[in-house]
């Protein structure tokens, strides 16, 4: 998907999760239906070999719902498989992981080259 350097992607680390099923997918499909609040791409991040329609039917996503959703199969440690992402785009990095990844994510990120000055780094559990 090409976006423009006014879009906002949303990168959720932990998508498989039961905290991502239950509340923050749910929580994206509402928001989605607001025109004011737009995310114009969600790139679901897991280590899973699996594909965006398998994804979509393990996490009970509908086809109509969050078209503009992807899955990426991704190792935490090493998140270079996720630098063709353009980085001109705001990107909302929301990290739904055990604390004890953080440090990692976030130095891979920053090692790609990942993080710039628009963006957000979000943590679900940060005490």
């Amino acid at each position: 998907m090409s976006l423009s350097p006014s879009s906002t992607r949303f990168v959720l680390f932990g998508s498989t999760g039961d905290l991502a099923k239950r509340k923050l997918l749910p929580a994206l499909r509402n928001l989605s239906q607001f025109k004011n609040v737009l995310v114009d791409e969600i790139i679901c991040v897991g280590r899973r070999g699996i594909g965006t329609t398998e994804y979509r039917e393990m996490m009970g996503i509908k086809e109509k719902d969050l078209e503009e959703l992807f899955y990426h199969r991704a190792d935490l440690n090493d998140l270079s498989s996720l630098k063709p992402i353009d980085q001109k785009v705001r990107t909302i990095w929301y990290l739904a992981l055990p604390r004890s990844s953080y440090n990692a994510v976030i130095y891979s990120l920053s090692k790609e080259g990942m993080v710039n000055e628009k963006d957000l780094i979000l943590v679900e559990k940060p005490i």
